[in-house]
Formats: structure tokens, C-alpha cells, sequence
């Protein structure tokens, strides 16, 4: 604003870069490719694979208390 009404005296005129990406903001932008979908299961009995994650710190206490919590998934049935 100072700049355009030519207030402050040898004011360095400063101008956007144009077209200018920033390099983390691209990235993040990026598409991945799809997972392949599986024509077989990779397992043939329930709880033989399970994936789990720690999930938290939670944005709010939990009822009792807790901050976190464990997801398990079954590989087979998917069951949460």
C-alpha cells in the first residue's frame, strides 16, 4: 500500500514473481496411483493379517479419559 501511493522515499519497487509454485505446495498437490484391487484374498482365515494403528492425540477426552486409541482391522472380512 505504501508502495503504490509512493509515501516512503527509495521504497525498492517489489513485484510477484509470476507463475511462481512454491516446491512443498506442488508436492503436496501431486496425485498417487490407485492400489491394484486383489483378485484373490491374501489370506483364507479370519484374524490371520490384522493391520493396526494408534490413533491420537484426540481433539477431546474420551468418556473415560483417553486421549488415544488402537484401530484393528481384520485383512480377510475387513471388521473394524
Amino acid at each position: 500500500m505504501i508502495n503504490k501511493k509512493n509515501v516512503v522515499i527509495f521504497f525498492p519497487k517489489i513485484e510477484k514473481p509470476h507463475n511462481f509454485v512454491y516446491k512443498p505446495c506442488q508436492m503436496g498437490k501431486l496425485t498417487s496411483t490407485q492400489f491394484r484391487i486383489k483378485d484373490h484374498p491374501s489370506t483364507n482365515k479370519p484374524l490371520q493379517v490384522v493391520h493396526m494403528d494408534l490413533c491420537g492425540p484426540c481433539r477431546k477426552e474420551g468418556t473415560g479419559g483417553e486421549w488415544y486409541f488402537v484401530l484393528v482391522i481384520d485383512d480377510l472380512s475387513r471388521l473394524t
